[in-house]
């Protein structure tokens, strides 16, 4: 499964749906989306929508009998089965956090897993962003970003992106000619990387589209994907 975390830093009148939020207005969102089954796989955790939980369960796929929170029972932000689109993901759990942002209100969404979790296919980084009919979470949110922008006549917008790979503690800046790489044991202030000007969605595409060409890392465990972008 696919863990989806979204913080978003809210101004002081504005409430936030976050299943935790720290004096300073900032909201942390874990959601769970649930992928299919690949063959010979046996499923062992179950998403419980109506709870908003996943839960562990017996060889015929029903939840345990007795629940154990924090044990065989988890209740997340919200929860996505693997019926679910990213369509669905997308307007649930992002679509108003992409709306702060151009508002003017700090905003992040990342995804998290293990090897095959579907972290890539929810996002749509690199060469699936060429995939009209099955756009990820990043294509959504920058198609929504330049809407925004096309429709507003009282505002200026500067749109930046940077694309970083990490791996054995190593990072990478995808967006640059010539490679550079930075420790992440550095200081922070110490860690650089470019940011670079799009102008519409389409040159947003081909700028990732280009970055991922650039990857070196490879997991020990996946033949073909990249550890972290």
């Amino acid at each position: 499964m696919t863990i989806l975390t979204k913080i978003v830093k809210r101004g002081r009148n504005e409430s936030s749906e976050a299943t935790c939020e720290d004096k300073d207005g900032e909201g942390i969102t874990v959601i769970i989306r649930m992928r299919p089954l690949h063959m010979g796989e046996t499923r062992v955790w179950k998403v419980l929508k109506k709870y908003n939980s996943v839960a562990q369960t017996t060889a015929e796929g029903r939840p345990l009998p007795e629940r154990a929170k924090g044990r065989n029972f988890f209740t997340f932000g919200n929860t996505f089965t693997e019926e679910c689109t990213t369509s669905e993901v997308y307007d649930v759990s992002v679509r108003e956090i992409v709306k702060s942002v151009v508002e003017g209100i700090d905003g992040t969404v990342f995804a998290y897993g293990h090897k095959s979790s579907g972290k890539r296919f929810t996002m749509g980084i690199g060469s699936e962003m060429l995939n009209k009919e099955r756009k990820g979470v990043v294509c959504k949110a920058a198609d929504d970003i330049f809407k925004h922008i096309s429709g507003s006549r009282d505002r200026k917008f500067s749109t930046k992106i940077s694309f970083l790979e990490i791996c054995n503690e190593e990072v990478r800046d995808l967006l640059v000619p010539k490679e550079y790489v930075s420790s992440l044991q550095d200081n922070p202030s110490k860690l650089k990387y470019s940011e670079v000007t799009v102008a519409d969605y389409n040159s947003l595409i081909s700028a990732f589209v280009e970055g991922e060409k650039k990857t070196i890392c490879y997991c020990k465990l996946s033949h073909n994907f990249p550890c972290e972008h």
